[in-house]
């Protein structure tokens, strides 16, 4: 199994890679620091046909540079691996935006909208769903 993490934030991704690999050693960690380096990695992977590269699941921030988890999203169904993919993608925000919420709904892949900061038990809820 592999999670993606893709968000800005370096400490939380740290915090997410410890607390996972405490957990769920077999579970591999892969982050990215913003949706443009995940969705090179997903292109990359896609073409290739390597299944292995591509994730289970996938916590995708919203607000990041160079490209965020709305775009990251969006470039997803232009390229239609949105179809393809069958990985749960969870938006894992600091936002209690309602709209942030709202358009969550509007993507299909999207499987819940989780707030940060996550506890463990959210953890092995989301990831072993």
């Amino acid at each position: 199994m592999k999670l993606w993490v893709i968000d800005d934030d370096s400490i939380y991704q740290m915090l997410t890679k410890r607390m996972v690999e405490k957990s769920h050693p077999d579970i591999q960690v892969v982050s990215f620091l913003n949706g443009k380096l995940a969705f090179d990695a997903l292109s990359d992977a896609m073409q290739s046909g390597s299944q292995d590269e591509l994730p289970s699941v996938v916590f995708l921030d919203i607000n990041m540079p160079v490209m965020n988890g709305w775009e990251f999203l969006d470039a997803m169904i232009q390229r239609g691996f949105h179809s393809q993919l069958s990985a749960r993608i969870y938006i894992v925000s600091s936002s209690i935006d309602k709209s942030d919420f709202e358009k969550a709904k509007t993507y299909d892949n999207v499987s819940d909208y989780l707030v940060k900061p996550l506890s463990k038990s959210d953890f092995e809820k989301y990831l072993i769903a």
